[in-house]
């Protein structure tokens, strides 16, 4: 009866707000105060119309509560989940006290959001990201009782080892790198295992620290993905795949979000190893209380409160175990096949990279808002090639740049190679390799060109006012441990914050190809040139 009786009580307490685990009340997002709210009112808005605002929409719908519309401050569609688009200034008249809005996006935007409206309503906000994590947390919860619990203690040379690193940009595995290689002069004769995408093993398959690469195919969150779903894949890989370890090291920062790499966490945990490292940012309330859920699961959990290059905090889990870092830079390796196909691909057009100046052109980021015009980089390959006539620029990209280059190019066929499209990931990187400079976006391209200790110039889409601690902030995501020069629009347009918040390259353009030059001139002059490179 005693047991029956606490089984009842912590789904009675789930359903408000506390949930046990190892015999710690933890307290967690009241979910009946939202409902309250939006019970309280006559016409309920969400304002986000992203994938926290789907989720938010979901679970008012399983509680009967109807909403009305999805309010955005840039719209780019007119119905998403069922619902209606409507920006939030065109609506501001026809709202009132019987109205409420839910703001159902990151808190990292609410301070942004209620300075910019003065809305006539109730406005609901608070740990929104804590109260749609619980699901997750709580599996998560479920999963680490079948497995061993995390223990302090000293890592030891000869131990079994697993970087569990799940992603689908490229930059964040080359982030990766300086980590692999400390790790490896700490520990020559542990064996070293890595879980990657396997669409990222073309750039590590030939890394000398690993012993192991551990392929997973994922699906990240997206509209039509499920937890459930990925849950069920995460059960059958870690039977499959994942065996007993001794140490697990996760470079990703711990989810903040339910959209976020959950997978990374989980198969941490289904390593059984008893020594686990990991990192997170706690430089918002929400994650400070997340912080504390999450430190029962790690032998070593490194707290980020300030804004930090990506691979420095890497590095920073070594630290924390009381692993020694030599060097901070990171690398990438090439094999002989991709290092000729690169070669021949420059001789071709008569490039001597001893006798020329190359310049690798990353012209598309990951959303179209970090790509720069095609004729800002038309005329900044115009300007540097009359004052430089033999320079050289080989356009890198996949598939998504090879109409922006296909404008670039065609004005410039005597100066310019186009290998959009034409390349796998690792002859991309030989490419680079062989290349002098990189201008161009903060995409895996730039990255790969630091790797390398290229000089670099970032054409940014982030803004001034952008706090260090946002995703796409240069001291989080930019140029590391080369010579370089970020170049930011001045200020937002239309009422652009941070970021820029369009669907098409907006305040970037801002940024003219008369202030790229004068930096090139800047790096030439200085680093290259001058006999540095």
């Amino acid at each position: 009866m005693f047991v029956i009786f606490l089984s009842f009580l912590h789904l009675l307490l789930v359903g408000f707000n506390y949930f046990f685990f190892d015999g710690i009340c933890y307290e967690v997002f009241d979910m009946s105060k939202l409902i309250s709210f939006c019970r309280k009112v006559d016409r309920l808005y969400l304002y986000g119309a992203g994938k926290f605002g789907k989720i938010i929409k979901k679970y008012l719908d399983e509680n009967g509560i109807s909403v009305m519309a999805f309010l955005v401050t840039h719209k780019t569609f007119e119905f998403y989940c069922g619902l209606p688009v409507l920006k939030a200034e065109e609506i501001m008249s026809s709202l009132d006290s019987k109205c409420g809005i839910v703001l159902s996006l990151s808190s990292e935007f609410y301070a942004e959001i209620l300075e910019r409206y003065s809305f006539p309503c109730p406005v609901f906000y608070g740990d929104i990201e804590q109260m749609i994590c619980m699901p997750m947390l709580i599996r998560l919860k479920k999963w680490q009782r079948l497995f061993a619990p995390a223990t302090v203690g000293k890592i030891k040379d000869g131990q079994r080892i697993l970087i569990i690193q799940i992603e689908r940009t490229y930059g964040d595995i080359i982030w990766t790198t300086a980590l692999l290689r400390e790790l490896h002069h700490n520990l020559p004769y542990s064996e070293i295992s890595m879980v990657i995408n396997r669409n990222m093993i073309p750039l590590l398959e030939h890394c000398p620290y690993l012993t192991e690469i551990i392929p997973y195919d994922y699906t990240l969150f997206d509209d039509e993905s499920d937890f459930d779903e990925i849950y069920n894949h995460l059960i059958d890989f870690c039977n499959n795949f994942i065996g007993e370890f001794d140490v697990a090291f996760l470079p990703r920062l711990l989810p903040m979000n339910p959209t976020d790499l959950w997978e990374n966490l989980f198969i941490c945990v289904a390593s059984n190893a008893k020594i686990r490292v990991a990192h997170m940012l706690t430089h918002l309330p929400y994650l400070q209380k997340l912080a504390q859920y999450y430190a029962k699961s790690f032998s070593y959990l490194v707290r980020h409160s300030a804004g930090e290059h990506e691979v420095s905090r890497n590095l920073s889990l070594l630290s924390a175990c009381g692993l020694n870092i030599k060097e901070y830079r990171m690398e990438l390796w090439i094999s002989a096949p991709d290092a000729f196909f690169a070669k021949s691909i420059l001789a071709k057009r008569g490039l001597d990279t001893n006798k020329r100046l190359c310049i690798a052109l990353g012209i598309v980021g990951t959303n179209p808002a970090r790509s720069w015009s095609p004729q800002h980089y038309k005329r900044l390959i115009y300007i540097i090639s009359q004052r430089y006539p033999f320079a050289s620029f080989i356009i890198c990209g996949g598939q998504d740049a090879i109409e922006p280059a296909k404008l670039i190019s065609h004005e410039h066929t005597d100066c310019c190679i186009d290998m959009t499209g034409r390349t796998t990931l690792a002859q991309a990187a030989a490419i680079i390799k062989n290349c002098n400079l990189y201008i161009g976006s903060d995409t895996g391209l730039m990255h790969m060109a630091a790797a390398f200790g290229k000089p670099i110039i970032e054409i940014s889409y982030s803004l001034p006012d952008a706090p260090d601690t946002f995703g796409s902030h240069p001291v989080r995501t930019g140029p590391w441990c080369v010579p370089n020069v970020v170049l930011r629009p001045p200020y937002g347009l239309d009422d652009c914050k941070f970021i820029c918040r369009k669907k098409y390259a907006h305040c970037i353009n801002l940024i003219s190809s008369n202030e790229v030059f004068l930096a090139f001139e800047t790096l030439y002059r200085d680093k290259i040139n001058g006999g540095v490179l």
